[in-house]
């Protein structure tokens, strides 16, 4: 008996991630599930006291904002700072492997990684 997983990957960035195998040199496209909302890691800063005029502040806690839970069968393409402020998701990917055009832009990522 053969089991088949369907593993769907959505794209939690803001803009198209291309893929190419180095192999075949075939590319998938993944483009942005939402990019107006793409998964991103938040901070602001919090005035923890004064010094006459001046505010003198302290970055708050990082929190990751429009990041969905796990789900079984998903997988999530997000930014590297995403995944590393999410050490216990193993459902996140990153792009690896960027080629950049001649003006340093990236073209496409030749894998996937999990961090």
């Amino acid at each position: 008996m053969e089991i088949i997983l369907e593993i769907k990957i959505l794209n939690l960035c803001n803009h198209v991630i291309k893929v190419k195998s180095p192999s075949t040199f075939k590319a998938t496209v993944f483009e942005p599930e939402n990019k107006d909302y793409p998964a991103r890691v938040q901070n602001s800063l919090e005035t923890i006291f004064k010094l006459g005029e001046l505010d003198i502040c302290k970055r708050t806690t990082p929190c990751t904002v429009n990041l969905p839970p796990s789900r079984e069968g998903y997988l999530y393409i997000v930014s590297r700072q995403v995944a590393q402020a999410n050490p216990n998701r193993h459902d996140l990917l990153v792009p690896c492997g960027l080629v950049k055009d001649a003006i340093g832009e990236v073209e496409f990522c030749t894998g996937l990684e999990v961090i």
